[in-house]
C-alpha cells in the first residue's frame, strides 16, 4: 500500500506514508553502512586470520553505492 500511496494512486501520500518512506531510507542507509563497514574492515582482517593459519582468503566485493 505504501508503493501505490508514494505512486499517488488512488491519493497522494498522507503524513503516514512519509513518514514510514523516512524509516525505511534510514533503515537502508543504516545496513549500507554496515556491509560496506563490512566489505572494508571485517573482510580483510578475517583474510589475515585465514591467510594465517593456510586457509584460501574471501574476496571481498565492491563497495555498495546507493
Amino acid at each position: 500500500m505504501l508503493s501505490l500511496s508514494i505512486g499517488s494512486y488512488p491519493s497522494r501520500p498522507t503524513d503516514t506514508d512519509v513518514f514510514m518512506l523516512e524509516q525505511l531510507k534510514g533503515a537502508v542507509k543504516e545496513l549500507l553502512m554496515r556491509m560496506n563497514a563490512l566489505i572494508d574492515k571485517d573482510i580483510p582482517e578475517l583474510n589475515k586470520v585465514l591467510e594465517g593459519n593456510g586457509i584460501k582468503t574471501l574476496r571481498a566485493p565492491k563497495k555498495i553505492d546507493f
